[in-house]
């Protein structure tokens, strides 16, 4: 894996700084709010170079600001980390998401320039340890049922030989346009095995995108995929589709599709998806093993310096959250400004304005209430303690 040799390598030669990149789905910003409190304190640092979810959701920039919050918390190991991209043109850019968009005439900033700036204008010198008592938990709903989709980008291919836990499916030919081939066949058993043969017969001129076997819960927002020739035909790659956004569950190894050549694929899933072995031709390619980490869907951060606080609060589940602040000092927070950006977690899009922005207001009391699916900033004057 190139990142355990990568770092494996900064250890032997004592690199100052390894450059990290992070391009992830919420599901694993989430899981990963305290990753960097395991590194080491006396080795390397950290630049997170190129840092983002995957979308201009609203989720997605949630997941991005609780993700900022464990970076923050882990300032000694993570020196430097910046958004990418920054800017897009539209019409002028073949990545998304990006930051702030624009044309001839507009600016567009996203959801995820929302809450980066909110994030970025309440910078402190010091970070102090905040405990949540009774914050809403996320866990994912079981799935209703299990099938197989398939799709290809760049072939013409034939499936054929296809089940699931033993019952037979109709062979298939996919080609470039038919988009996902939902199956006829599905289970509702937590463990089952797919089983078909794909032949790729042609190869489309220009597009070099190959083909995937989808499995779980095909078409909602909760499933699986075997991708055969990702990225420009170089690689296979065991995926997972979490939120919408699809992301890579297992590190990729190398793999071109061969024309004519029939690959026998047999995918075995244990426990509702917590233990999947990817197998080809008979030997187990990829292995994968839930690791058991719960998603921070809640997440709250405290720093503190140049004579202000400011507390910051991310609630990215669709609980409503009433809070209370309770310092130390037994001081009335009563007059704190709360700065407030909520919408829907599918809202936003690229191109496009946020359809959403923040708004400003004070406490009242040390209680206040955290909307679902939104930032929330509390600042006040003076000293933590006093």
């Amino acid at each position: 894996m190139d990142y355990e040799r990568g770092w494996k390598l900064a250890r032997e030669l004592g690199v100052l700084i390894v450059d990290e990149r992070c391009y992830k789905a919420p599901k694993w910003l989430f899981e990963n709010v305290d990753r960097y409190a395991a590194y080491d304190r006396n080795g390397s640092g950290v630049y997170l170079g190129e840092c983002c979810s995957l979308a201009n959701r609203m989720l997605n920039a949630l997941a991005e600001d609780a993700f900022m919050i464990g970076l923050e918390a882990n300032g000694d190991v993570v020196r430097l980390a910046s958004y990418v991209p920054l800017l897009a043109k539209n019409g002028r850019t073949q990545w998304t998401p990006d930051l702030i968009y624009f044309d001839n005439e507009r600016v567009l900033p996203s959801l995820n320039y929302h809450v980066q700036r909110m994030f970025s204008m309440t910078v402190g010198d010091h970070v102090v340890e905040v405990e949540v008592e009774g914050a809403p938990e996320f866990r994912c709903l079981p799935q209703p049922f299990v099938t197989i989709g398939l799709d290809t980008g760049g072939f013409e291919v034939d499936f054929t030989d296809i089940s699931l836990n033993g019952v037979a499916a109709e062979p298939v030919r996919v080609v470039p346009g038919d988009g996902r081939v939902v199956l006829p066949v599905r289970t509702e058993n937590d463990g089952y095995t797919v089983r078909l043969a794909a032949t790729p017969r042609a190869r489309t001129e220009g597009h070099e995108i190959g083909f995937g076997v989808h499995f779980g819960a095909v078409g909602s927002p909760d499933s699986w995929e075997w991708h055969f020739g990702s990225w420009l035909d170089r690689n296979l790659t065991a995926q997972y589709t979490a939120d919408v956004d699809r992301d890579e569950l297992l590190p990729s190894i190398p793999f071109c599709i061969e024309i004519g050549r029939t690959y026998e694929i047999e995918i075995r899933v244990a426990e509702a998806g917590r233990r999947i072995e990817y197998r080809l031709g008979g030997v187990l390619v990829h292995e994968y093993a839930d690791p058991g980490i719960l998603e921070r869907r809640f997440a709250a951060g405290l720093v503190t310096g140049k004579g202000r606080n400011a507390l910051r609060v991310v609630n990215a589940t669709a609980e409503e959250t009433r809070i209370e602040l309770v310092l130390g000092s037994g001081r009335s927070l009563a007059g704190a400004r709360v700065t407030r950006l909520a919408a829907d977690p599918t809202a936003g899009a690229p191109f496009e304005p946020a359809p959403a922005e923040s708004a400003v207001s004070w406490l009242e009391s040390a209680v206040f209430t955290v909307s679902p699916y939104s930032f929330t900033v509390v600042e006040w004057p003076g000293r933590l303690g006093q």
